[in-house]
């Protein structure tokens, strides 16, 4: 199953997976408090979100499962070994200008229950989507979106003066990633008109 995993002679040490299904079990059956942090803790550690705070981590366990049930998967199931693929489960096909809406409304929550967990999920898509460098320094996930693709939304971002977070609210990022998409569009034009 993949939840345990053995060291050695008598050692043995508990997967991401294994940690994911203590906190399901935890959150689904109501377990005592502590068994819930401990699995959040190790969560956060395997995940390389110690960083983050474990409401914030507890908040996107909990959409996780919201959108395994979603989907019909059991949480054994899941592989929550590479934390950037755990954020499929909270993705819609299709996004807007509004990610935290868009993530809300697919998994039909209140959009505070996914601002609560932002930063985790901007990590995550961060971790699992490519990404653009921004000459700031600041990355950014950009998708298409409209018709034909020719609109650009931000998916997530991690900003040097605002940390990460879902679209990008920083007024420099926007100008950046507005310029970049302007010079591809233009360096398209000159090659459609030259052909």
């Amino acid at each position: 199953m993949g939840l345990v995993l053995r060291l050695g002679r008598g050692a043995y040490a508990v997967t991401p997976k294994g940690a994911f299904y203590v906190a399901a079990v935890a959150v689904e059956q109501e377990a005592p408090e502590h068994v819930l942090k401990a699995a959040v803790r190790k969560l956060k550690e395997d995940w390389g979100v110690a960083d983050l705070s474990d409401e914030e981590v507890e908040a996107y366990v909990r959409l996780a499962l919201i959108g395994l049930r979603r989907l019909g998967r059991p949480p054994l199931g899941f592989c929550a070994d590479d934390f950037g693929r755990t954020v499929q489960v909270l993705l819609p096909p299709k996004f807007g200008n509004d990610v935290v809406a868009a993530i809300a409304q697919h998994l039909s929550v209140p959009p505070e229950m996914v601002r609560k967990a932002e930063r985790v999920i901007a990590r995550a898509i961060l971790d699992f989507f490519p990404s653009v460098r921004l000459p700031d320094g600041c990355r950014v996930v950009l998708m298409p979106h409209g018709e034909y693709g020719v609109r650009m939304t931000a998916l997530a971002s991690h900003c040097k003066i605002y940390g990460y977070m879902l679209s990008l609210r920083c007024d420099a990022g926007r100008a950046l990633v507005a310029q970049m998409i302007r010079q591809i569009f233009q360096k398209g034009e000159k090659t459609d008109g030259g052909a």
